[in-house]
């Protein structure tokens, strides 16, 4: 059931929020496998996504109890989840949050307090599984009970590499509840 109140959404900055469907080059150390990396072919890898100043997106969690943002990527002939030739999720990309915590879209879908109950959860919805020639996307959604988790800066990806595997991907805003 919705209010009718308006939630407050920041998107990523319109040069951050995607990325074209492009062939990336896998360098060998795994550090420097993460988005931020990779595109600035060298950069230092801090941040990728950019959104509105830090003391800002500060004030906007403060304020608010929940979080949500989706993640698209784009894939051909590459897994970002699950590996339907291998059987496993060996593949599934991690994230880093706003909070500097790292967490991968299968072993972390679902972080918990000391409490028990649920402060974070990923959502997928896999067209990559099949490492498709055609391509495919896979969507991560992502709802945080804790609003200082959102909105994700930057993502590693482990299958690419090979001139035929393209990736790509598209952040939806953060928006606070």
């Amino acid at each position: 059931h919705t209010s009718g109140i308006a939630k407050p959404c920041v998107p990523a900055t319109a040069a951050s929020k995607a990325f074209r469907l492009s062939s990336l080059k896998k360098p060998e150390s795994s550090s420097a496998w993460w988005m931020s990396s990779l595109i600035q072919e060298g950069g230092n890898g801090t941040e990728r996504l950019f959104y509105v100043p830090r003391s800002q997106m500060n004030f906007l969690q403060l304020l608010h109890h929940r979080a949500e943002q989706s993640i698209t990527v784009m894939c051909r002939k590459s897994v970002v989840y699950y590996d339907n030739a291998n059987k496993n999720f060996n593949s599934a990309a991690d994230l880093l949050l706003s909070n500097g915590q790292v967490v991968n879209t299968h072993l972390h879908r679902r972080v918990r307090g000391e409490s028990g109950t649920s402060h974070f959860e990923i959502k997928v919805k896999d067209g990559c599984a099949d490492r498709s020639e055609s391509g495919g996307t896979a969507t991560f959604d992502l709802t945080a009970k804790n609003p200082e988790y959102l909105p994700v800066l930057d993502m590693k990806m482990v299958d690419f590499g090979d001139e035929s595997q393209l990736l790509g991907y598209y952040v939806d805003a953060v928006c606070f509840s």
